[in-house]
């Protein structure tokens, strides 16, 4: 792969610092790719893995984290309905839910797939 950065050399002390300093960042970015190129299965299932990392703390947020507040409130014939700040927060659980699952489902296609690559 060839370089991605091409740069004039300045003359002016400050200028070649600064061009130095673009020039180990294009290297860099150069050798990630190079890898990235040179082993596609293995940086798709490490994508996997960290799609599966992130979808499992979602999943584990949303179990260990409990409603501290009031669910029920009263109405005005005794009868409990759920509080406007206990529907929100269920509402909230159940979306970081989906989030952590749909990452799940994400982190094991992806982990299949680099088999087939």
């Amino acid at each position: 792969m060839e370089k991605l950065c091409y740069f004039k050399h300045s003359h002016t002390k400050s200028h070649r610092k600064a061009d130095q300093q673009i020039f180990s960042m294009c290297d860099f970015l150069t050798s990630v790719l190079n890898f990235i190129y040179a082993h596609p299965a293995k940086v798709v299932n490490s994508m996997g893995l960290i799609f599966d990392i992130i979808g499992a703390w979602f999943v584990v947020w949303e179990v260990v984290n409990q409603f501290r507040g009031n669910k029920v409130g009263l109405n005005w014939d005794d009868t409990g309905q759920e509080t406007y700040e206990f529907t929100q927060w269920e509402n909230r659980k159940f979306t970081i839910m989906l989030l952590g699952l749909g990452c799940l489902t994400i982190g094991f296609i992806l982990q299949i797939v680099s088999n087939f690559i």
